[in-house]
């Protein structure tokens, strides 16, 4: 997640995100950097939340902490597949990383074809090693965070050039994704879709990198966690019924598994980092 460092006469937060540049906006959700060397540690965890996306990390300062606990840390460079449940990032200091957050299935075409359930950080060094150690040390000559997130951006565009072929298929599989994310199951989903569910699961593992199943569960928790922070307060049961559960338990009983804590408890608490979006 991003960061930022003090640049002369402004002072920047520790997180900064880069919107995409129009021609990505297809397939990167936002580019980032933490900068924490001048921050002091902190108590409260930031959560990094599933929304079925994938990225990567570049470590220049110490290596951030892995999503899961009981995964090593990578040392300069990490791959993020789609991330099951939430993690959680207890602010530190010394921390200077950049990274990229792709949308669910954006990164199909940065990976060359491999498929998204093959992905990994030793993967992705193989297909990316030589051009992402060009760009790590290219982020640590840079001298100003604003300058280095304008740098990554460009790399972007150079790794990922749009085409008309790519971004008509970029939509065929967010209409995917859309019907899964709303049919009341996988069968249903397929059935709509005019597929088999093994055909719907293939694309799935191929294209996204998790299961149809898994998918819709994430987004259905997504759907929550907006809801009870961007919405009107809104009573559980009727977030439960909104959101098709059998009732207030389940619902419970699902967010709970996937974010960590009860979603009343989440309505209540407060990020520790306050982003800066650049322009």
């Amino acid at each position: 997640m991003p960061s930022c460092s003090v640049m002369p006469r402004m002072p920047l937060k520790p997180l900064c995100f880069l919107p995409p540049p129009p021609a990505l906006r297809q397939q990167v959700q936002a580019i980032w950097c933490l900068d924490t060397r001048q921050s002091g540690p902190g108590r409260e965890p930031a959560f990094m939340h599933p929304d079925g996306g994938t990225g990567f990390v570049l470590n220049l300062g110490r290596p951030l902490p892995p999503r899961v606990p009981g995964e090593q840390p990578p040392v300069w460079l990490g791959w993020e597949g789609v991330q099951p449940i939430s993690g959680r990032l207890t602010p530190d200091t010394g921390w200077l990383s950049y990274g990229v957050r792709f949308h669910p299935g954006g990164a199909r075409r940065f990976w060359g074809g491999v498929p998204m359930l093959q992905t990994s950080t030793e993967a992705l060094d193989a297909v990316h090693g030589h051009a992402l150690r060009r760009l790590h040390q290219r982020l640590g000559e840079v001298g100003d965070v604003r300058a280095g997130l304008q740098h990554l951006a460009d790399w972007l565009m150079q790794q990922l050039q749009p085409s008309t072929a790519c971004q008509v298929s970029q939509r065929s599989l967010e209409a995917v994704m859309e019907q899964v994310s709303q049919a009341e199951s996988v069968a249903r989903a397929a059935a709509a879709l005019h597929l088999s569910r093994r055909a719907l699961e293939r694309r799935f593992a191929e294209q996204v990198g998790v299961s149809p199943k898994q998918y819709a569960r994430i987004q259905r928790i997504a759907r929550a966690r907006d809801l009870l922070k961007r919405g009107p307060p809104i009573r559980q049961a009727e977030l439960a019924q909104q959101l098709g559960y059998f009732d207030e338990a389940h619902f419970i009983h699902d967010f709970r598994a996937m974010v960590g804590i009860t979603p009343g408890h989440y309505a209540r608490r407060q990020s520790p980092f306050s982003p800066l979006v650049l322009g």
